[in-house]
């Protein structure tokens, strides 16, 4: 696992779900783009890393307080620090489905797609009063401006959808997110009537069910709509 060093990189890219995105690095000493999946647009995920409880301990050591607010990180029981690479978003299908086809219940679904970042099927006009709710594991989500507003391409659910997470290991195998940390953080949003988007249904994927909706705000949020931020229990 690494820390990127450049996760500014994948601020205009749409996420391929939520939280996440396909990604390369380059490893030093010469060898060839690495195929990994991005958290939060900080932390890049090699395939044999997924569902690795080790890897997670080390994200969770990382992370420290920002991922579990009740862990009490000392000098001496935290591992090494991650190593920082750089990276770059990838839309290269055959490495994806190399790299973790095995990790989809229908990988065969992006050789549809013109890039990997794309898109739920139904397109989506939001109505008046309706809100949107997105999880995460990380307290300070690169997708969020300070301002409340939405980076474009990035993913939610509906207010109903999200009563059946109610808590963070939930919203990982309702969402199929392969960040298997309790996702507790809970963002409420309220868009302009209007506001487009698409919406679908998740995939199973990251031996995570899926089966929750998933919205992507295709063209993002303005100002102020990122409205509440609460925690939820992990389990």
């Amino acid at each position: 696992m690494y820390r990127v060093r450049n996760p500014e990189e994948f601020d205009g890219t749409p996420e391929l779900g939520m939280g996440y995105h396909f990604g390369i690095v380059t490893p030093e000493g010469g060898a060839g783009p690495q195929a990994v999946v991005v958290l939060n647009g900080q932390f890049a995920l090699k395939p044999d890393e997924i569902l690795n409880l080790q890897s997670f301990d080390r994200l969770r050591w990382d992370t420290g307080k920002e991922v579990y607010p009740g862990l009490v990180v000392t000098m001496i029981s935290a591992p090494p620090l991650l190593r920082e690479r750089s990276a770059m978003p990838s839309e290269d299908i055959s490495l994806l489905e190399k790299s973790f086809g095995r990790f989809f219940a229908n990988i065969r679904r992006f050789e549809t797609h013109a890039v990997v970042h794309s898109s739920p099927p139904f397109q989506l006009a939001t109505k008046p009063n309706e809100k949107f709710v997105r999880f995460s594991a990380f307290r300070n989500d690169r997708r969020i401006q300070s301002d409340g507003s939405l980076l474009p391409g990035s993913y939610a659910t509906s207010e109903l959808d999200a009563r059946f997470s109610p808590s963070g290991f939930a919203v990982v195998g309702r969402y199929a997110l392969p960040n298997i940390l309790p996702a507790i953080n809970r963002f409420e949003i309220s868009v302009p009537p209007g506001t487009s988007g698409l919406v679908g249904t998740v995939s199973p994927a990251f031996g995570q069910a899926g089966g929750g909706v998933e919205i992507e705000f295709t063209n993002g949020a303005p100002p102020s709509s990122v409205i509440k931020h609460s925690t939820i229990p992990e389990y």
